[in-house]
């Protein structure tokens, strides 16, 4: 994006009247199944969010190794507000993109 139009999204955002209040959300999983015979996950999981229909990563937890149902404690802080606002959640595999895995 060009820093002008960047500018102009950033002042919109600024001058707009809406409340907006964080919401934590906490992550954990059970059950994770063990895809390699030698060793359990090494989970994390990723936050994306959509704009504009395009997903792009708000935040990510920590990998916790060797676990097959991992509770993180990364606490995520998203705004809530009356719009819709469409989150994902990704469970990754530290040594692969994205679970399961498809290495």
């Amino acid at each position: 994006m060009p820093e002008r139009q960047r500018y102009v999204v950033m002042w919109m955002f600024r001058n707009q009247k809406k409340s907006f209040t964080k919401v934590e959300l906490r992550v954990a999983c059970r059950g994770i199944s063990d895809r390699d015979a030698l060793s359990k996950p090494d989970p994390c999981v990723v936050l994306k969010m959509q704009s504009h229909g395009q997903w792009f990563e708000v935040d990510r937890t920590e990998v916790i190794r060797r676990s097959s149902s991992p509770v993180f404690s990364k606490i995520f802080l998203v705004d809530y507000s009356e719009e819709v606002q469409r989150l994902r959640f990704e469970l990754h595999d530290q040594f692969c993109q994205q679970w399961p895995p498809r290495c």
